[in-house]
């Protein structure tokens, strides 16, 4: 039988990871860079200009409460690449308000973020990327979380499709599916955690999926959105 090694602090990492909150950002990240942030275009899954606003209904593990995220206009750099600030509000405050940093350039989407002390970078998306293809990337710049080395591997499962999410329907929909896994001493990879994203061009992410091998799970559902 396999001997698969998951720390507590990893699940705890993996269940924190998709637009967390952080205190501040460490290693290779400059707040203070001069390169400029991406603009919403009507080409973009992920529009970050200023004063957007996306609101989801929210559940994690049973608890519900309205989830806001708003882009702010303030942009860091991490290895070189502006990301946008993302915060997010919980209306009932059943879950603490927090910060991410979301970054669509090259075609390619990442939510950065920052779990006790280590850093995610989640590959959640990309636009030129096939049916059924794939790609795989190191969970941050290291590729090491809590001393363990993990990755993000996801594909597109589904394209064009029509969903209907809190009463309104949407086409054109893209259907993306991410995993985090962490090496084993087999060397084999295990997967502790799952997303389902739902992009729609010029809009962003309407519906969020995430599970966990812990048994947790959660859900945003787009209710009303802004695009500035």
């Amino acid at each position: 039988m396999k001997n698969i090694t998951i720390s507590r602090n990893l699940l705890y990492f993996a269940a924190l990871v998709l637009f967390t909150g952080c205190s501040k950002l460490q290693g290779t990240v400059d707040p203070t860079s001069t390169i400029p942030a991406r603009s919403a275009t009507s080409d973009s899954y992920q529009p970050v200009t200023k004063g957007s606003y996306w609101k989801y209904a929210y559940t994690k593990d049973g608890v519900t409460d309205t989830a806001t995220t708003t882009i702010t206009g303030l942009t860091i750099a991490y290895n070189n690449t502006p990301y946008s600030e993302a915060a997010t509000t919980y209306k009932q405050h059943n879950f603490p308000d927090v910060t991410s940093y979301l970054s669509s350039g090259s075609h390619v989407y990442k939510a950065l973020s920052i779990a006790k002390s280590d850093t995610s970078n989640l590959y959640f998306f990309n636009d030129t990327t096939a049916l059924n293809n794939t790609w795989t990337a190191k969970v941050n710049n290291s590729g090491i979380v809590n001393g363990q080395q993990a990755r993000y591997v996801g594909d597109i499962v589904e394209q064009n499709i029509s969903l209907t999410v809190e009463g309104k329907t949407y086409t054109g929909v893209t259907h993306s599916k991410i995993y985090l896994q962490y090496l084993q001493g087999d060397n084999s990879y295990t997967t502790t955690e799952t997303y389902d994203f739902f992009m729609v061009q010029g809009i962003g992410a309407i519906e969020i999926f995430t599970s966990t091998s812990a048994g947790s799970n959660s859900s945003r559902a787009l209710i009303s959105y802004l695009i500035k």
